[in-house]
């Protein structure tokens, strides 16, 4: 599992080596609201990769097993795991009191594109960005982690045809925003 140490929101990728070959297996992550398996296939070579992204959302700080399992176990499994790894969720880097956001340049027409970029963010944490709904990347918010300096960005979004108004960009779980306004 990589990585075993993360926050909320952030994403883990499984990956399993020394399986039998091409067998089906069972993936069970013990992450609230996640305890449905995964099925997956290992190759000729008794492996598999980068299987799953999993978001960890809303899971409190504490330790979380992901197990393998046989399918030959059934399921719910009728015996122990064959493989397993913890993950380790902590809390959230709380942002500084003097973080901000800033949308450049702050007013445009349609069709142009926008740059996000921040500062006095915690060096080396890792924040969302959330597009506001009207834009054309609404519903993908923008994955950025700040650099030594706590800076995030910049990164270049299109404004595309949105009504004329105002939009906020925010970090997720945050005040922090940056107002955008687009002009006829």
């Amino acid at each position: 599992m990589t990585p075993d140490l993360a926050a909320p929101d952030d994403s883990v990728t499984l990956d399993g080596t020394g399986l039998a070959a091409n067998h089906q297996y069972f993936v069970t992550i013990g992450l609230p609201g996640q305890s449905l398996p995964l099925p997956e296939m290992s190759d000729a070579g008794g492996r598999f990769e980068g299987a799953y992204k999993i978001p960890i959302v809303n899971a409190p700080p504490g330790s979380y097993p992901f197990c393998l399992y046989s399918t030959e176990a059934g399921w719910p499994p009728q015996a122990p795991p064959i493989a397993w790894a913890t993950l380790t969720v902590v809390a959230p880097a709380p942002l500084r009191a003097a973080a901000r956001l800033m949308v450049t340049p702050a007013r445009v027409k349609p069709g142009a594109y926008v740059s996000v970029s921040g500062s006095g963010f915690p060096p080396g944490h890792s924040f969302w960005v959330t597009i506001p709904k009207g834009l054309p990347a609404a519903s993908m918010p923008i994955p950025e982690t700040a650099d030594g300096q706590g800076n995030l960005g910049p990164v270049s979004t299109p404004v595309g045809g949105a009504p004329p108004g105002t939009y906020q960009f925010c970090v997720r779980d945050s005040t922090v925003c940056a107002t955008l306004t687009v002009t006829s």
